[in-house]
């Protein structure tokens, strides 16, 4: 548990701070597209967090962590997350994009949530 509760503690400093001040620092710089890729990551990073959020809530109810991934699964499933196989990035709203924002590979690479 002490595990998860870092892990969340991380990612939500990640996408809360981290990335959004590297963007902030790219704007500045004059450097437009790599600020919408560290907002992108951010993005993938608050996913991270929620789903950390519900692994241990699962855990402290005593449940199983592989019944617990089944039904994370199914949920996003339903609500159709995607995720691009090149690297991780997450979006939530069903629509598969042109082309990845935070690593650029096409739209072939976006599947469904769990699946690979």
């Amino acid at each position: 548990m002490s595990n998860l509760e870092r892990s969340i503690e991380s990612e939500h400093t990640e996408w809360e701070f981290v990335y959004p001040h590297f963007a902030d620092i790219a704007l500045r710089e004059g450097f437009p597209r790599l600020a919408t890729v560290w907002r992108s990551i951010a993005v993938a990073e608050k996913y991270h967090e929620k789903r950390f959020r519900a692994m241990l809530q699962n855990v402290q109810a005593g449940n199983e962590i592989e019944s617990f991934y089944q039904s994370l699964i199914r949920s996003a499933e339903k609500i159709r997350v995607l995720r691009c196989d090149s690297c991780g990035y997450v979006a939530e709203d069903g629509v598969v994009p042109d082309f990845c924002p935070v690593c650029g590979i096409g739209p072939e690479q976006f599947k469904p949530l769990g699946k690979t």
